[in-house]
């Protein structure tokens, strides 16, 4: 993208997946000058290879900004001016048996307690909602806002955007090492020379761990092998994010 190396920013930026060209746009949107920088192209690595789900059934702790990441979604497209494919019809966790119907209704119960608008279905609900639905499921624990979108194409027109404000984009760049002295960031030195700053974001992913060990901080990382298929078109049958034992949707 960009050419010519930025010797100075306000803040540098690792990482042009989701969450390191939506942290550069909203930092550029509030006036700081922002350089990111990625190893490969955007979006080239997690961010494209993901089901989009954007969720409210994790951690309760969680919920806040569960909440007004929710209240965000649904007005991007207009702000970033790119379709992003952004559905919100709902999720829905199935519960094999009645054992894990017990569990995903106790985590629906703390949910809620937050103020997440989460309950439990039965199966006859279930099949309600979605006819074409098969196996031998229990119930399921629900969420009628949670949503999806592309996240290939969410990803991009972050960084897009954040271009738009003036963030220089520097792709097939990594960044060697990160840059401290007195206590304090001073930058980072990349294949292409050194840029100052005062602030890093670190959004590098699996190799966040390996950039804090340049300034000896150890960052706990866990290696996870996942494999995710991605199939031709195939006949629709709903738009809620549907995930049990063996299949997401």
């Amino acid at each position: 993208m960009t050419t010519a190396l930025q010797s100075q920013a306000d803040v540098v930026v690792i990482g042009g997946g989701i969450a390191g060209s939506a942290t550069a746009y909203e930092l550029a949107k509030r006036g700081a000058s922002v350089v990111l920088f990625d190893k490969g192209e955007i979006a080239n690595e997690q961010s494209s290879r993901n089901w989009g789900w954007v969720s409210q059934m994790r951690n309760p702790a969680e919920a806040p900004i569960q909440q007004l990441a929710q209240s965000i979604w649904p007005t991007l497209e207009g702000e970033l001016g790119a379709d992003i494919e952004w559905v919100q019809k709902g999720g829905m966790y199935l519960a094999q048996n009645p054992v894990e119907f017990a569990r995903l209704q106790r985590a629906a119960e703390v949910m809620a307690a937050t103020g997440v608008p989460a309950h439990t279905l039965t199966r006859s609900e279930v099949e309600a909602m979605i006819p074409e639905i098969s196996g031998e499921w229990h119930g399921a624990y629900y969420t009628a806002n949670n949503g999806h979108a592309d996240p290939l194409k969410t990803t991009t027109a972050f960084a897009r955007a954040a271009q738009e404000l003036g963030v220089q984009v520097y792709t097939n760049c990594a960044i060697e090492s990160l840059g401290v002295s007195d206590g304090e960031m001073r930058g980072v030195r990349t294949e292409r020379g050194v840029v100052r700053a005062p602030v890093v974001v670190c959004a590098a992913g699996a190799w966040s761990g390996m950039l804090a060990r340049s300034i000896g901080v150890k960052l706990p990382q866990r290696k996870a092998r996942a494999t995710v298929a991605r199939t031709a078109p195939v006949p629709h049958f709903t738009k809620i994010n549907v995930w049990g034992a063996g299949v997401a949707v």
